[in-house]
């Protein structure tokens, strides 16, 4: 089966997570929120390393840990040995799946989380395209996304022909190249150990060399897309945007160590885009700046609202977009007015940075017309419905 038709269908994934890593429960009657935790995974890790304790200390095998290694080596391998096909191949029984979205991630990640963020990634991604679907039409269809999952959309058991002799010959390129593939997401745990890995770097290069659209994914779901509303998400977003700070492409690491300096070798070549570019950046260095800047605009809504001006000043040196707008359409300026006030430090500074001042217009009734409180709520809807055409445009 060719590389772009390896797709792995969420309800595949979630099944196969169930059977053999793990256990999911619902935080929400509507569904959209899964959490899964490897429990079954986690005890088979436990009883691999209880019986080769010597070994493990003499350092001739590796302690195994519930995530993408352990899963590869404990169950995909035993799962696919008679058949010596990929899962993907296995599941659709050499039908093969067409991938709709390409998976970027670091294999060290916990299993649970990587389940659970490409979960909520189906979900809320499908929730924004189709805003009028029920909950049971939006699980439907999540069930039949299919996706590249290199462990799982690869042959394990020939990896070496499958990925050639240069990253052109690999499925990570093929795939990405391929015009069926619309959409590349990043899972990022808590350490954003994904942007430190060298094949993730390569796949961040030829999605911003295709013109693919890229979504940054976490377990709460894609930071583009997620409510804001619940303070753990915010202080997860708040850290994402500290912790790529300390970001550099040109440290990332590879377990092959010819993979690496041929990685990084095809990130030099990159060319960048005209808004890494317009100070000659190239390669690594751009990247990083496309990265920064992606990160810095999507969690400037955030941080407008927290009251820390330093923070919105880092963001809009990192490239933020000062008129970036939330998860519902509020623009960046219009959040901070209403929340912290307009003689606020955060509204002079988004607008020393060429925010558009249109958005101060009627501030606090914006925001009111997504509050909770129903009756709040539809006083500030009226409120703007009484508005003529004019104001309403502002």
């Amino acid at each position: 089966v060719e590389s772009h038709m390896r797709g792995v269908r969420l309800r595949n994934l979630m099944e196969f997570f169930l059977e053999f890593c793990g256990d999911q429960v619902f935080l929400d009657p509507q569904h959209m929120e899964p959490v899964c935790q490897a429990t079954k995974l986690s005890r088979l890790c436990n009883k691999f390393n209880q019986e080769r304790l010597s070994d493990i200390a003499s350092g001739k095998v590796q302690k195994c840990h519930p995530n993408l290694y352990a899963v590869e080596s404990l169950l995909i391998r035993p799962l696919t040995n008679e058949t010596r096909v990929s899962m993907s191949e296995l599941w659709s029984n050499g039908r093969g799946a067409l991938i709709e979205v390409f998976i970027s991630h670091y294999w060290g990640e916990d299993f649970g989380e990587f389940c659970q963020s490409t979960y909520r990634f189906a979900l809320h991604h499908l929730r924004h395209r189709d805003q009028n679907a029920s909950g049971r039409e939006v699980a439907a269809m999540a069930a039949e996304m299919s996706f590249y999952i290199c462990a799982f959309s690869n042959n394990q058991w020939n990896l070496k022909s499958e990925l050639g002799s240069s990253v052109t010959d690999s499925p990570f390129y093929k795939v990405l190249h391929a015009e069926t593939t619309k959409t590349v997401v990043m899972n990022v745990d808590q350490q954003a150990e994904a942007l430190l890995r060298a094949w993730c770097a390569f796949e961040f290069s030829l999605t911003q060399s295709q013109g693919k659209h890229f979504l940054l994914n976490t377990k709460f779901g894609p930071v583009q897309l997620i409510p804001r509303d619940n303070p753990l998400v915010r202080v997860w977003v708040g850290h994402m945007f500290e912790i790529l700070q300390d970001m550099d492409i040109r440290k990332a690491q590879a377990t092959n160590p010819d993979d690496l300096v041929m990685i990084l070798k095809e990130v030099e070549n990159f060319g960048g885009n005209s808004q890494a570019a317009s100070g000659g950046a190239r390669g690594a260095e751009a990247l990083n700046a496309i990265l920064k800047s992606m990160i810095a605009t999507l969690v400037l809504p955030v941080l407008v609202t927290s009251g820390n001006t330093s923070s919105v000043l880092k963001a809009l040196e990192s490239g933020a977009c000062p008129d970036t707008k939330d998860y519902r359409h509020v623009p960046a300026l219009t959040a901070a007015a209403a929340t912290v006030g307009m003689d606020h430090d955060i509204v002079k500074t988004l607008l020393e940075w060429k925010a558009n001042p249109m958005a101060l217009a009627s501030a606090d009734v914006v925001l009111q017309m997504f509050a909770f409180d129903s009756e709040a709520r539809g006083n500030a809807i009226a409120r703007i419905n009484g508005l003529d055409d004019e104001a309403k445009d502002r």
